[in-house]
């Protein structure tokens, strides 16, 4: 995101055939979401891929600063994952646990394994919720929201994290704060 301002990055979702892509995604995500429940989770093979998760999520992002097409981003994780030495120094990231340092993808990883422990369904709306409340809880003071099952979700992730988060605050409390 470093070389796009802000402008950019909302121009992005006004272009022709964004919302059809969001919406593609969004359903290719809830489809991801469910085959990880039945495939890692129910079948109690998540904690030996979660490791693995890490090491990835990491190749993908270093791979994000060179490239921003999907399928060339995970080549190049993949590829990343398989040169020396930059393997070894994405493995000692991982296992040193500097991802505790990476506060937004400890919040997403805790509302992960909190929709797993649940059984829920990460279904458009919840997909939506999720991506809110991972960027703001690590990164503002508040998060205003009406949404009864959102905030207890994330009551429950909150206890998950070893950072400070957001005071979540329903629309009207905050209304009464001003």
């Amino acid at each position: 995101m470093a070389r796009y301002t802000v402008r950019e990055y909302i121009q992005s979702f006004s272009a022709p055939f964004a919302l059809d892509e969001i919406r593609t995604e969004l359903k290719n995500q809830t489809s991801v979401a469910k085959y990880n429940l039945d495939k890692y989770v129910n079948d109690k093979r998540f904690n030996a891929v979660l490791p693995l998760t890490e090491l990835m999520y990491v190749a993908v992002q270093m791979a994000r600063l060179h490239e921003i097409e999907r399928d060339k981003v995970y080549a190049l994780a993949n590829l990343m994952l398989r040169e020396q030495p930059l393997s070894i120094q994405i493995q000692s990231f991982v296992y040193w646990k500097c991802t505790e340092y990476l506060k937004a993808y400890k919040t997403e990883v805790a509302f992960t394994l909190e929709l797993y422990a649940t059984g829920a369904t990460l279904d458009t709306n919840r997909q939506i919720d999720l991506q809110h409340a991972v960027a703001a809880l690590p990164y503002c003071d508040l998060f205003i929201t009406d949404d009864g099952d959102l905030i207890k979700r994330i009551a429950r992730v909150k206890r998950e994290l070893r950072f400070e988060t957001a005071s979540v605050l329903c629309g009207q409390a905050f209304i009464d704060t001003l």
